[in-house]
C-alpha cells in the first residue's frame, strides 16, 4: 500500500497522483486528508490550488463512500455539490462528470425515476458533445497519459453506460430490446473513444458491462470471448490493480463451462492483486467463496474448507 506522506501538501499531491492513475491505494489517502482537515493537523496550502478544488474532491470521495453503502441520493447530492464547485472554477469536464454520475448512481435504486434519469443523462451527454466540438480532446501526443480533460469525459461515458447496462438487467431474464439497443449503444461509444483517446482500461470497462449481460443471458463464449479482451485491455493499460473484477468474472464464466482449474487460477491472481494494491472496495468474501467452489471440483477438499 501507498505510504501516507506526513507533510498536508505531500499527501494532497500524493492522492491527486494515485487518483490520476485509478490506483485503489488513494481511497486511504483522501480519508487521511480529511482526517487531518478535521483534526486541525492538515491546513491548505495555496500551491496546492484554490481550496474549492481540494472541497470538490473531498466531495466526490464522499459521494463515492456513500454510493458503496446504497446511500445514492446523499452520494447524489456530494456530486452535485462538487459539479457547482468545478463550474467555478471553470472545469467543465469535471462538472459534467460529476453531474452524469450523480444521476447514473441512482439508477441502483429500485424506487428511482428511470425516464428522469436518462432525460437527464442524454442532456448531460449533449453538452459533452457542445464541448468537444468547441474544444476537440486529442489522445496524448506525450508519454504523460491521457489529459484530465479526456479521463473525465470517459468517466460521463462510463456513467452512461452504468446506467444503461442498470436498465437491462432490470428487465433481466428477458431484457427489453430497447434497454439492450439503449445499453450497446452507450457501451459502444465508451469502448471506442476510450481506443480513440488511448485509454484501455475503460475500453475494459465497457466489455465488462457487456461480458455481465452476456454471462447474466447464458451466453457464456462471448462473456468469455469479451472479459478475455478485457483483461488483455487491462494489462495494455498499466493498471494491474484494474484485474481482480474481470478475473473473477470470468472464473465465474469457467467455472460455469466445468473448468474449475483455470477458475482457480484465476481466482488467487485476483485476491492476490486486491490486496496487493490496497482495493479495499474488492469483494473478497464472494471470491473467496468462488475459489472454495472450484476446490470443491478439483476434489480439493482441504483447500474448499479453507475457503
Amino acid at each position: 500500500a501507498p505510504d501516507a506522506p506526513q507533510d498536508f501538501a505531500a499527501l494532497v499531491r500524493e492522492a491527486r497522483r494515485l487518483e490520476l492513475e485509478g490506483h485503489p491505494g488513494s481511497t486511504r489517502l483522501w480519508t487521511r486528508i480529511e482526517e487531518r482537515l478535521a483534526d486541525g493537523s492538515g491546513e491548505h496550502d495555496d500551491e496546492l490550488g484554490p481550496q474549492d478544488l481540494l472541497s470538490a474532491e473531498l466531495a466526490e470521495q464522499r459521494a463515492y463512500r456513500l454510493s458503496k453503502d446504497d446511500r445514492s441520493e446523499e452520494s447524489g447530492a456530494e456530486l452535485e455539490r462538487a459539479a457547482g464547485l468545478y463550474e467555478g472554477l471553470a472545469m467543465p469536464w469535471h462538472a459534467l462528470s460529476a453531474r452524469a454520475r450523480a444521476l447514473a448512481w441512482l439508477t441502483a435504486s429500485e424506487d428511482a425515476d428511470h425516464e428522469a434519469i436518462r432525460t437527464g443523462l442524454e442532456a448531460v451527454l449533449a453538452e459533452a458533445e457542445l464541448l468537444k466540438s468547441e474544444a476537440p480532446l486529442e489522445a496524448a501526443a506525450t508519454t504523460d497519459g491521457p489529459s484530465a480533460e479526456a479521463l473525465e469525459y470517459l468517466i460521463l461515458l462510463y456513467a452512461a453506460t452504468f446506467a444503461a447496462y442498470q436498465d437491462a438487467a432490470r428487465t433481466l431474464p428477458e431484457p427489453t430490446a430497447s434497454a439492450v439497443q439503449r445499453f450497446d449503444e452507450c457501451a459502444a461509444t465508451l469502448r471506442a473513444e476510450a481506443e480513440r483517446l488511448s485509454v484501455p482500461h475503460q475500453a475494459s470497462n465497457a466489455l465488462q458491462f457487456s461480458a455481465d449481460l452476456a454471462s447474466r443471458t447464458g451466453d457464456f463464449e462471448r462473456a468469455e470471448t469479451e472479459l478475455q479482451a478485457a483483461l488483455a485491455a487491462v494489462d495494455a493499460s498499466g493498471r494491474p490493480w484494474r484485474g481482480s473484477r474481470p478475473r473473477t468474472l470470468l472464473a465465474q464464466v469457467m467455472l460455469g463451462k466445468g473448468e474449475p482449474a483455470e477458475a482457480a487460477e484465476l481466482l488467487h491472481r485476483a485476491i492476490a492483486d486486491a490486496a496487493r494494491y490496497d482495493d479495499t472496495d474488492f469483494a473478497v468474501a464472494p471470491a473467496y467463496a468462488l475459489l472454495g467452489h472450484a476446490a470443491s471440483h478439483l476434489d480439493d477438499l482441504g483447500g474448499a474448507v479453507r475457503h
